[in-house]
């Protein structure tokens, strides 16, 4: 999620699991973003994956872990209205 709306989306069938969450970092975040770029990411487990770290930090992004409360699920617009306000401000 950027100012100019949201991009790299994939829809799969089932859950997400380590793998899954690896190839979308690969083949749809990574290219998308641009080297200086924050990718934030909450504490589910499959975000801690070592591989997608290496890709991510390999494009030049950076990596900005949030920690949420167990079961809050109102995570989107938290992101979104913090993500927003940050990226105003500078």
């Amino acid at each position: 999620m950027s100012l100019s709306g949201v991009g790299a989306m994939m829809t799969i069938e089932g859950a997400v699991n380590t793998q899954v969450f690896d190839l979308y970092v690969e083949h749809f975040l990574v290219p998308e973003l641009i080297k200086g770029d924050i990718v934030v990411l909450d504490n589910v487990k499959f975000h801690h994956s070592q591989r997608a770290t290496r890709l991510i930090e390999a494009a030049g992004l950076l990596i900005a872990l949030m920690a949420l409360p167990n079961g809050y699920s109102g995570w989107v617009a938290y992101c979104t209205n913090g993500t927003t306000e940050w990226l105003q401000m500078n």
